[in-house]
């Protein structure tokens, strides 16, 4: 007996009708799978040969036809891959013309899934990604069956059909496909600059991320700035809003009181399981009554979490707070500065879902992190190495900046609208930069006078450079890989430079074990 996959049924209402998919890497490959199981007659392209080849080698019985010979009047719907912008691409303006639907593979994904099963959609410029891995993380210790995918990984048509929960981490872009979304709880972290490219504006970067926030029952919402804390004061829904800096944006108080006209669906909720604010401060700046806008200290629970940041120079005395539970820096495997917004993210939303303190702590301590997220690779001599490729934007690599002390900054690529002059504050972390890509002159441009640095033609050359320089120090010396740029002018993607950037550091580590020997 061939057992037929739960989303393959789901997808019936497409089945004997013709849809068009197009985008052949793994979104839409999934697509076709998902829809090809269906019964559907899929019409599939690309606009690279290989990727139409590739895909003909998997899927026979598609019909791999130029989208111009299509006959549109039987074409049901056109699936498109994320990596393909609405405008003013070809594909799109055919099947506008002939008024033919166009979805995105998380559409077909939230027309399959169950009403019992629920969807946690994440998104933001900076932290979405991890946050997604968290939650997921978290919900797998408490016993619950997961799948995590999206954005991160798994394309959504391809995650378990049978999973209680679905964590999906959303990009713009996949946001930008959607005409509707009706997600359980959604988590938006932050929004900064990025990707203007490919949206047009900075307007039309932030109306794609509240198609997330509008279409979800609850609203996890980041408060610390100005436009998140806009969004979180005009939605009208239910929300949570998160704060982990210093001084956020004013923003509206919400109380449970406030709520009961419109109570959250979890008892776990109204019963004060999730706090109304989740702030993780610094620098033991607690009065909140006299540092922050709109927010009275009564306001605050006691078992708010915060960071009792004692530093001094180092980072080794941080220790993180929730309700009755401290964790200190050696507690835990992520770095508590840098994921500050994700774990108040992760806290808010798995409290949501009820789950116990206990669990979300112990998650937290055991969660390894992602790869390329300022990911602690070592430290040979004096100098610890820090790969944080994902960062591809300023506000990103802020994070990293201030998670370290005597920096050997490796920077550059292809810059992103605003490029690092928000970053000249924390100049005084860096001991040295040393510029790569396209981005070079223009970053130059802004250290002169401010920061020392050096040119270098690529990742290579300033590995070496930074590691030299550093071996020269009396003091320790983290080298820290964190581009915030876009890898495309020497990489495939932001993976492949700090796949590089980790062998490099494995050579050096290699060569370094040998001489001792």
């Amino acid at each position: 007996m061939v057992r037929i996959s739960y989303l393959a049924v789901q997808l019936n209402k497409y089945k004997n009708q013709n849809v068009a998919v197009f985008g052949l890497g793994k979104t839409g490959l999934s697509a076709i799978n998902a829809l090809t199981k269906s019964g559907a007659r899929i019409y599939a392209w690309d606009d690279h040969e290989e990727q139409i080849a590739n895909a003909k080698m998997m899927y026979k019985k598609c019909n791999f036809i130029h989208p111009k010979e299509y006959n549109w009047h039987e074409i049901s719907a056109l699936v498109l891959s994320p990596g393909v912008p609405t405008e003013p691409h070809w594909i799109v303006k055919l099947a506008r013309r002939f008024d033919c639907k166009i979805k995105s593979d998380i559409e077909l994904f939230l027309e399959a899934k169950t009403t019992n099963q629920k969807v946690i959609g994440v998104t933001g410029t900076n932290g979405k990604s991890t946050t997604t891995s968290l939650i997921g993380h978290i919900l797998k210790s408490a016993g619950k069956k997961v799948a995590i995918g999206g954005n991160l990984g798994v394309p959504v048509l391809d995650l378990e059909r049978d999973a209680e929960i679905y964590v999906i981490e959303l990009s713009s872009f996949q946001l930008e496909l959607m005409n509707e979304i009706n997600v359980d709880i959604s988590a938006l972290l932050n929004i900064t600059p990025d990707h203007i490219d490919r949206h047009g504006s900075m307007e039309n970067y932030i109306a794609t991320k509240l198609k997330l926030i509008n279409g979800s029952e609850v609203a996890v919402i980041g408060c610390d700035n100005e436009i998140t804390a806009d969004i979180f004061n005009k939605f009208t829904g239910d929300k949570i809003p998160i704060s982990v800096t210093y001084s956020p944006m004013s923003f509206q108080r919400v109380t449970l009181e406030s709520r009961k006209e419109k109570p959250l669906p979890t008892t776990q909720m109204t019963e004060g399981g999730a706090r109304d604010l989740i702030s993780l401060a610094g620098n033991n700046l607690l009065d909140y009554s006299e540092q922050i806008t709109g927010i009275d200290r009564n306001y605050l629970d006691p078992s708010v979490s915060y960071l009792d940041d004692k530093r001094g120079t180092g980072i080794q005395k941080i220790s993180l707070k929730l309700e009755n539970h401290s964790l200190s820096v050696s507690d835990v495997k992520i770095n508590l500065i840098s994921n500050a917004e994700n774990i108040a993210a992760t806290y808010a939303v798995c409290k949501v879902l009820g789950v116990d303190s206990n669990t979300i702590i112990n998650g937290i301590k055991s969660f390894s992190g992602l790869r390329h997220r300022n990911e602690l690779l070592g430290k040979i001599r004096n100098v610890f190495f820090v790969n944080d490729s994902k960062a591809t934007n300023a506000k990103s690599s802020e994070k990293a900046i201030l998670s370290y002390e005597n920096i050997n900054w490796i920077a550059g690529g292809r810059s992103k609208k605003g490029g690092i002059e928000s970053l000249s504050k924390h100049f005084t972390r860096v001991r040295k930069a040393f510029l790569i890509g396209e981005s070079t002159e223009a970053f130059a441009n802004v250290m002169e006078n401010k920061v020392d640095y050096v040119k270098c033609c690529n990742l290579e050359d300033a590995f070496r450079l930074a590691f030299e320089e550093a071996l020269n120090s009396a003091e320790e010396v983290t080298i820290l890989l964190s581009p915030a740029c876009a890898s495309f002018d020497q990489w495939k993607n932001f993976e492949e430079r700090g796949e590089a950037f980790c062998r490099m550091f494995e050579n050096l580590r290699y060569n370094h074990t040998c001489c001792l020997v």
